[in-house]
């Protein structure tokens, strides 16, 4: 089976809205604080209408299903922030999501030289994933709910 990125459309605001919202509380109930819970806007169909037309967002394809999400913000000319990385919990633990950080840098603007991402605290159990796709964790002790990673990007 085949992972593939393709930049979402509207169209799709509707699955990736029902992925978000199932992957992020998932892991808030089962890593964080037994609730439902996600980053701002993760469960409002307005945010990942917004996020389709004003960031680069991907959508996560196995063969022609959607199993995931993500979207890239410009925080200077050579930096972007990836943001609301999302599998649908049922093709979780499969390597999809190693899969999309491996093809991250097919998708960067061009001129790209960092690309930074930030976890709660209590998903701890994705460093290691993050760590074998070329990031590292900047700093943990700045902040009380966010761990800040990192990753630079060598020209080919």
């Amino acid at each position: 089976m085949q992972v593939t990125l393709e930049i979402a459309e509207l169209q799709d605001a509707e699955t990736i809205l029902r992925i978000n919202t199932d992957a992020f509380n998932k892991d808030s109930r089962e890593l964080g604080n037994g609730g439902n819970g996600g980053p701002p806007g993760y469960n409002r169909i307005q945010h990942i209408k917004d996020k389709i037309t004003n960031a680069l967002a991907y959508k996560i394809l196995l063969n022609d299903t959607t199993v995931g999400w993500f979207y890239l913000e410009q925080t200077s000319p050579t930096s972007v922030q990836f943001c609301s990385f999302a599998i649908d919990p049922p093709y979780q633990n499969k390597g999809y999501g190693m899969a999309t950080l491996r093809m991250l840098d097919e998708v960067l603007p061009p001129g790209t030289k960092k690309v930074t991402l930030q976890v709660p605290r209590y998903g701890r159990k994705y460093i290691q994933m993050y760590d074998k796709a070329g990031f590292w964790l900047v700093d943990d002790t700045t902040r009380d709910f966010l761990l800040d990673f990192e990753k630079r990007i060598i020209e080919k």
